[in-house]
């Protein structure tokens, strides 16, 4: 007998996902939704109670890319998740998108400042 949650090998990122963000305030529980189409990722990311933020990005076997904008103090930042599955674990490395405008284009520059969230399969 097959586990209901057991994916096909093409989309190992596919599926719900949980675990903890250390942050200010405290240990925050995460739970992530995933849907993968061919190479678009798209799903939805809740912290604690809230009602989430939904993320697009992209899937390419076991790696796995998106971004989501965070409400801040000084306004809207923009957040880039990155990493991989490995077996019943999701391993994201969660920075910030500093976007700056030059000469009238938008330009991204990548913090070097990351936090590790590892979340598990539910």
């Amino acid at each position: 007998m097959i586990a209901a949650s057991a994916r096909p090998q093409s989309v190992p990122a596919a599926g719900t996902w949980i675990g903890e963000l250390q942050g200010p305030g405290g240990v925050r529980p995460v739970t992530l939704a995933l849907n993968v189409n061919g190479t678009d990722l798209i799903g939805t990311l809740r912290e604690a109670e809230g009602s989430g933020w939904e993320v697009q990005g992209e899937a390419d076997g076991a790696r796995v890319s998106f971004r989501r904008t965070a409400q801040g103090i000084a306004g809207a930042i923009g957040l880039i998740y990155v990493g991989e599955v490995d077996g019943d674990r999701l391993i994201l490395d969660v920075r910030l998108d500093i976007q700056a405008e030059e000469d009238g284009e938008n330009t991204h520059a990548d913090n070097d400042d990351s936090v590790r969230l590892v979340l598990r399969r539910q």
